[in-house]
């Protein structure tokens, strides 16, 4: 339709059709992508963590408070045992040296076990009044 393409050509013929708005917009989402930790969950690092970690699903919920720190993050956290928390984590690097990714894992863990309890949904609710 004739139309149709007259309005592409003219969309696709402003060398900048994006405002310094959606600049801004785009930088931030795009910084904080940069961020995410690359994991695949391919899961060879279960194998080696002597504390059983499910450490896949842990740098999902990093990544994922890394993005958007939701009430529900804090609450999937607050469900999770001590021992699965990232907290956990020995740091003992055996997950490290069989992560194909090569992600610094103990490091990833600790900085989600320091950021962990800030999220929102992690404080325990307050007491009801008798």
């Amino acid at each position: 339709s004739a139309p149709k393409v007259v309005e592409n050509v003219q969309l696709f013929s402003n060398p900048d059709p994006v405002s310094e708005e959606e600049k801004e917009l785009l930088q931030r989402v795009v910084g904080t992508m940069l961020r995410l930790v690359p994991c695949t969950a391919c899961r060879y690092c279960c194998d080696a963590c002597p504390q059983h970690l499910d450490i896949p699903k842990l740098i999902a919920l990093y990544n994922e408070a890394s993005f958007e720190r939701s009430f529900t993050l804090g609450f999937t956290l607050r469900a999770m045992g001590e021992e699965e928390l990232p907290a956990a984590c020995l740091a003992c690097g055996a997950c490290k040296e069989l992560c194909p990714q090569e992600i610094d894992i103990p490091d990833v863990m600790a900085k989600f076990a320091e950021i962990a309890p800030t999220l929102p949904g992690m404080a325990p609710p307050a007491p009801r009044p008798a």
